[in-house]
Parts: structure tokens; sequence; C-alpha cells
């Protein structure tokens, strides 16, 4: 996991934030933080990280839940995004990793919330999200 710099123009191509506009996109990068990530490497979500949103820019990761055995759901689709507190067990979580050379977005929860209450384009994404993460 290594802090990576910003680009907003690769970030406004993403799907979760394509409908931002170049104001909201500067509020993004000053408020977030991109890591870059190997293969194999995990992502953290215990502790404060339970409640942060992930977003996939660039990559795949893998969510293996502890149901039957190794329940595992392959992500490679960018703009997708996972958060553990999401999940509808969230203790049934084994682990976040990343299956490919990726790039994610770390958003605080209460950086979302605030997004929210400023009415950036993202309910909709936020709402498809549950409704994914209620399958797993």
């Amino acid at each position: 996991m290594t802090p990576n710099g910003k680009n907003l123009k690769k970030l406004a191509e993403v799907p979760f934030f394509e409908d931002f506009s170049q104001e909201q996109l500067q509020w993004v990068d000053e408020h977030t933080d991109e890591f870059g990530f190997n293969a194999d490497e995990e992502i953290p979500t215990d502790g404060l990280m339970e409640s942060a949103y992930w977003v996939l820019l660039y990559g795949s990761w893998d969510i293996k839940m502890n149901t039957d055995g190794q329940n595992v759901h392959a992500v490679n689709d960018i703009g997708k995004w996972f958060r553990k507190n999401s999940l509808t067990s969230p203790e049934e979580l084994k682990e976040l990793t990343i299956s490919s050379h990726s790039y994610v977005l770390l958003v605080p929860e209460d950086k979302m919330e605030e997004m929210l209450r400023m009415d950036y384009p993202i309910l909709d994404k936020l709402s498809q999200g549950e409704k994914e993460h209620a399958n797993y």
C-alpha cells in the first residue's frame, strides 16, 4: 500500500466520479487519499477502516467471505466501491485482497457523508453498491 498522487483528469473518467464537476473533483482531491497496491496485498478493513469507503480506480480485488469456506467475489469494474460496514454480515468478511496491480481511493466515512450533504452525484452509485453488497 503506497500513497499515490491523484490525476483529476483520470479521476473524472472513473464511473463513480464521471458526473462530478471540476470543482467537485478538486474537493475530492483535497479530502481523499489514493493508494497503489500490488497483487496479493490486503486492503485494511479493521478498526477505523471498517467504515471507510474504498473506490477501485484501476485494477481488481477479491472480496473473501468466511461463509461456505471460500466464498470469493471478484471485482474488476473500475468505479466499484467497498465498505466493510455496508455488508449484511460484516463479521463474515475474511479479507479484501488486491488481485492485480491496482489503484484505490480511500474516502473516509465523514467525507462521503459530506459529499452526500453537498448533493454530489453519488447517491445512485452508493445505492447500487449496497444492493451488490447484500449478495456477499
